[in-house]
């Protein structure tokens, strides 16, 4: 008989205050109830398991909703809707992300798909596996995915089918090098335009120090875009965890004013291992002189359950 599911859950609080003009209109400036996640998960057989997580943050959405078979300790196979293993960045929750927001070039690539927030995610079916099992980690692991190439929640709105592949290397336990490549169409049938998407970079993970950087680049019909960051943190005790993050994007390669740079300075204070607060500076740079550069404080309190 199957285990009774396993019920989780996350709530992310935050304020935010920022010296921009009409910091009001922008809504950066004051509190809000930044996420509220709930979810279930639990196992129908010892290969068969199921995930489902929903936000109550204004109107409920689903963000997953998957089964995964997995056959094999080296093997598995995932439908359902599920976050897509596209940059390094984008697979990690906003629980144990080190900074308060996903780096610009994810937020715009991955993230969002054409200002549709997806929260990362896509439908459709996907294959992991990895290769030369070391003692306690994989020297080779890849992801493979079909998916629909549309926004989360919704049926293919043309022929099409988006392909994603990703290739990670770990020469040692804590390093990894890695890179994805995604192709597909987004639109409806009679409109829709191709989207491409790739990304190369490296994580070094010891539980201690973080060191990840990432190039990220993608062609929106005719418009072309590249990111790039390089995010450090480091525990100084079990509980305080300072981080520095160089952040770049730039939405229109052919355009010299589109490039915005954030400089981040934070701090993580670790209440308990599922429960922390978190500080965030950030200076935004912008290339464009007709915009105003200003600075932004976020402080979030993360809890999961």
């Amino acid at each position: 008989m199957a285990a009774m599911p396993k019920i989780t859950g996350f709530l992310d609080l935050r304020y935010q205050y920022s010296n921009e003009a009409n910091n009001y209109a922008s809504g950066r400036n004051g509190f809000d109830v930044r996420r509220v996640y709930l979810g279930m998960s639990g196992a129908v057989t010892k290969d068969l398991t199921y995930r489902v997580l929903a936000d109550f943050e204004t109107t409920p959405k689903i963000l997953d909703a998957l089964v995964e078979y997995k056959p094999l300790s080296f093997l598995s196979v995932q439908a359902g809707q599920f976050k897509v293993p596209l940059t390094l960045e984008n697979p990690y929750s906003p629980a144990t992300l080190e900074t308060a927001e996903f780096s610009q070039a994810v937020t715009a690539l991955v993230t969002d798909i054409d200002g549709n927030k997806n929260n990362g995610r896509d439908i459709g079916i996907g294959v992991n596996g990895s290769a030369l099992a070391q003692k306690g980690f994989n020297l080779i692991e890849y992801k493979l995915a079909v998916l629909n190439g549309n926004v989360i929640n919704a049926l293919d709105n043309n022929k099409s089918k988006d392909y994603l592949a990703t290739l990670y290397i770990n020469p040692l336990k804590p390093l990894t090098i890695g890179g994805s490549y995604y192709t597909g169409k987004f639109g409806p049938e009679a409109t829709k335009y191709t989207r491409d998407r790739y990304s190369v970079g490296a994580k070094y993970d010891d539980g201690k120090l973080l060191v990840r950087s990432e190039y990220i680049a993608g062609k929106t019909a005719a418009i072309e875009s590249k990111g790039f960051y390089a995010s450090a943190a480091y525990y100084v005790t079990k509980k305080i965890q300072p981080v520095l993050k160089y952040d770049t994007y730039k939405s229109n390669d052919a355009v010299a004013t589109t490039p915005i740079t954030n400089y981040i300075a934070g701090v993580n204070y670790w209440i308990s291992p599922k429960a922390r607060v978190q500080l965030n500076y950030t200076h935004k740079d912008y290339k464009d002189t007709s915009k105003s550069d200003y600075d932004c404080l976020v402080a979030q309190l993360l809890v999961s359950f």
